[in-house]
């Protein structure tokens, strides 16, 4: 019996009142068509989530032909049910090739007997790259609405949905894909994906094109646009200061009120919200009308606009950039030099970027004050220059647990040329480099390096030194210990795996990689060789 969707009801229950009724949750399955159901013996299903016993974690498994064990969900927020698709009654998860296929729901809370949650669940291969399905019977490859494009943005809201925004085409054998004499047109449109339904429907667009810009959800839910690159009224390519903000629950855009515009136009910038806040946003970096604009750190308040730029005669004290940069790595830090106790300061992290004048090699780290108006310092001890020299188009991404930073590739040259092979790591805990992990096979730039769960990062794409790859890899970690048992004398082994995961089914380099609410890393746009468009969505199914 073949099947592509599967309906089961799950039970909610709470504590205290023996006179409760339970809710109900009811969870579609649908299986993606590569997944070789004659193999299928048995369903594991479990539930995770804060308060969630660890012996809660595995609920129930459902055999062919047998009465079916269904898990109750205890109420509480951030739940999420896991599906695993077994070769064998066991559902070992040591035993090879015995769970063959997985799927995870995004997360809901479940506080009341009155609450009814409907949730899909797709399931695919385990460790399998395909294409997203719009998840209705019967299954169709769900398509973005506006696929050829580089330099959008996607923001993860509050509800697990997805906002991708604007972007721009670029023009077939272009010299690179990210300078104004590269793009052919910039779009206003946006759209929204739901894991939940496996659809990409586009929302009202926003105010005006952008693209190379950036977006930071605040702590109220909503989504602040700032910069970029414009198409003006006589059709030219220009930096724009404008801010507009996106409403979740109207799925709209709307100019922010107020002093609603940087100081300057930026693009090719970075723009973190400060955690301590929720709602300041710190902007640093990037191309700037006029050059010289982009040497300062702003940071935005929605609905007030600038409440600081680090120019020291207006807050002593404050530092500028050492050099201007764009196309350079960042991440937010909130404990950056912790001490034993794990506390630090917020701060931001920058790597490498090119500008007019070539190659930068500095690392500059920016610590942020606490309150307002979040006034930067830059922190002298960190200014220290990159192994083996600057680079741009760096994929980076920041595991907390520990404060390391891993910088992925690169170009060595403007230009996007000379990929790099390199895998640093950087320690945010002391502001210096811990060294480098094994080299890339492929040299590559303008990758996506997204983290997973269990801290792995999945390497996807970039561009080579013969063209625009398709390869991906690993960076895993493992925490060994010489005293498992007292936690004593422990420290991370870090390894790059290499062909152990599959090729993408498109090449693309200079794309986007999200890690969406049903833990399947989300790849949109980026360009293939002659800097033709990349129209299909990917979708990668961890192992």
């Amino acid at each position: 019996m073949r099947f592509s969707v599967l309906t089961i009801i799950l039970f909610t229950f709470g504590c205290g009142s023996s006179e409760y009724t339970p809710g109900l949750v009811d969870a579609k399955l649908f299986f993606s068509p590569e997944t070789e159901q004659n193999k299928w013996v048995a369903f594991k299903f479990s539930v995770q989530g804060p308060g969630v016993p660890e012996g809660l974690s595995t609920i129930a498994l459902l055999r062919f032909g047998r009465n079916a064990e269904i898990p109750n969900i205890p109420y509480g927020y951030q739940r999420r049910i896991t599906v695993e698709v077994c070769t064998t009654e066991q559902c070992d998860p040591a035993k090879a090739g015995d769970i063959v296929a997985k799927g995870m729901s995004k997360r809901f809370d479940l506080l009341t007997s009155s609450e009814h949650e409907s949730l899909n669940i797709f399931v695919m291969p385990r460790n399998f790259v395909g294409r997203p399905m719009a998840l209705e019977n019967p299954l169709s490859e769900s398509k973005p609405a506006v696929s050829d494009r580089v330099g959008a943005t996607v923001t993860t809201l509050f509800d697990g949905r997805i906002l991708i925004a604007g972007g721009a085409k670029i023009k077939k054998d272009s010299a690179t894909w990210f300078n104004e004499a590269d793009i052919e047109t910039i779009t206003k449109e946006a759209e929204i994906y739901d894991p939940n339904t496996g659809k990409f429907e586009l929302v009202s667009p926003m105010t005006e094109p952008r693209a190379f810009h950036q977006a930071v959800r605040v702590r109220d839910g909503r989504v602040v646009l700032l910069g970029g690159f414009t198409r003006t009224s006589d059709g030219a390519i220009s930096l724009t200061g404008s801010v507009e903000v996106f409403d979740p629950k109207s799925n709209t855009f709307q100019k922010d009120t107020g002093q609603g515009k940087l100081p300057v136009g930026r693009a090719l910038f970075s723009a973190f919200v400060v955690e301590s806040d929720g709602n300041a946003i710190v902007v640093i970096g990037g191309r700037s009308s006029p050059p010289q604009g982009a040497l300062y750190v702003d940071v935005y308040f929605p609905g007030a606009g600038i409440i600081f730029h680090s120019d020291p005669n207006m807050f002593p004290g404050s530092t500028p950039l050492k050099a201007v940069r764009w196309n350079h790595s960042a991440v937010f830090v909130p404990d950056y030099k912790r001490d034993i106790d794990g506390k630090g300061s917020q701060a931001i992290i920058l790597f490498g970027g090119e500008n007019d004048q070539g190659i930068v090699s500095d690392v500059e780290a920016f610590t942020i004050a606490p309150t307002s108006p979040f006034q930067t310092i830059r922190d002298e001890l960190s200014v220290v220059q990159m192994p083996q020299g600057g680079r741009t188009h760096i994929a980076s991404v920041y595991i907390r647990p520990h404060g390391y930073v891993y910088l992925v590739g690169g170009f060595q040259e403007k230009g996007a040329k000379n990929p790099s092979s390199r895998v640093d790591v950087y320690s945010a805990a002391s502001g210096q480099f811990k060294g480098a992990l094994q080299s890339l096979t492929m040299p590559r730039g303008a990758a996506t390096a997204t983290l997973l769960d269990n801290n792995i990062i999945f390497i996807a794409g970039g561009l080579g030194s013969q063209g625009v790859l398709d390869e991906t890899a690993l960076v895993m970690e493992q925490l060994v210990c010489q005293d498992p048992q007292k936690m004593e004398g422990c420290a991370y082994q870090v390894t790059l795996r290499e062909g152990i995961t599959p090729k993408l089914l498109d090449s693309r380099a200079g794309h986007l990689a999200v890690y969406d609410a049903t833990g399947k890393v989300l790849m949109l746009g980026g360009f293939t060789n002659d800097r033709t468009g990349v129209r299909p969505a990917l979708f990668y199914n961890p192992d």
